[in-house]
């Protein structure tokens, strides 16, 4: 998870944080050689670096120029990010999270960070292109939509209609999935579906014969609202980074007392739940 709360400064540097735990209080053998090993490697590493390079963190200034802010959406999935981009002469030019948004907090997952490189990233593909003898070949779009238009009416000659599956995306608007409904109609098929019918079908399995329907079962409001929380198989803060700001707000709000997961990764996940209660639960043979 990206998080950029404000421009200030830290208010603890981490060096200090951890001495100040190998001074006081008991631990264990594990957190001792721990703690120690941080402590020395940040005093041997603060010892090597010239006096000049140790300087105060400080947020990079903003672009200078006419800047104008446009809110919009992050495209990549349906959770609804509130991104604000950044103009300058008609060029997107940079990106901020919204932080006044309710769904993503000021935050951005590792695709929303990267949502302006979906128009300006040199990976972007910008022309049809055609695989010839093992190379990719740059051809025109009337070259394109004729050859692809070509070999679709081949097919539906040779084989029917109903020989092509259509696949929709999640990410149509409304008009552009009335207009892709209408395409296959007229094509002469009710092959059509989306694309969720794949990444969906395990939870139309389970969850809906389990809960009674099969997508998810709770809000972010749900979460907000709740004095324990309880993951089966879950990794939000790898797989939902969005959501666990959602948990991390209420543990601010109200001190979650309890949080429990089952089989937590070793990574961020497991370091989320140590500060609440971690439970490891093994399956009995």
């Amino acid at each position: 998870m990206l998080t950029k709360k404000s421009n200030g400064v830290a208010g603890r540097p981490r060096l200090t944080k951890a001495l100040a735990g190998v001074v006081g209080g008991s631990m264990d053998r594990r957190t001792f050689l721990k703690r120690s090993g941080v402590t020395a490697g940040g005093i041997a590493l603060a010892s090597a670096l010239p006096a000049g390079m140790v300087k105060q963190a400080k947020a990079a200034t903003a672009a200078a120029g006419d800047i104008k802010q446009i809110k919009s959406v992050c495209t990549h999935c349906s959770v609804g990010c509130t991104v604000i981009a950044e103009v300058s002469n008609g060029a997107w030019v940079g990106q901020e999270p919204g932080f006044d948004s309710p769904i993503n907090l000021g935050a951005h997952c590792a695709k929303g960070a990267s949502v302006r490189h979906l128009a300006h990233g040199d990976r972007r593909l910008k022309y049809p292109m055609k695989l010839e003898g093992g190379k990719w070949k740059k051809i025109s779009w009337d070259d394109a939509i004729n050859e692809i238009g070509d070999k679709m009416l081949d097919i539906r000659k040779t084989s029917g209609p109903d020989s092509v599956y259509w696949l929709g995306s999640a990410k149509f608007g409304n008009e552009q999935a009335y207009l892709f409904r209408k395409f296959y109609a007229f094509w002469g098929s009710n092959n059509g579906d989306h694309q969720a019918r794949i990444c969906h079908s395990t939870t139309v399995a389970g969850v809906a014969n389990t809960w009674g329907y099969g997508a998810m079962t709770n809000s972010y409001n749900d979460m907000h609202n709740s004095k324990a929380m309880f993951l089966i198989g879950s990794n939000p803060a790898e797989a939902h980074p969005v959501a666990v700001q959602h948990i991390l707000k209420q543990k601010n709000k109200t001190m979650l007392p309890s949080l429990c997961v089952i089989r937590a990764l070793r990574g961020q996940q497991r370091t989320l739940t140590s500060l609440y209660s971690f439970v490891q639960v093994q399956m009995l043979r």
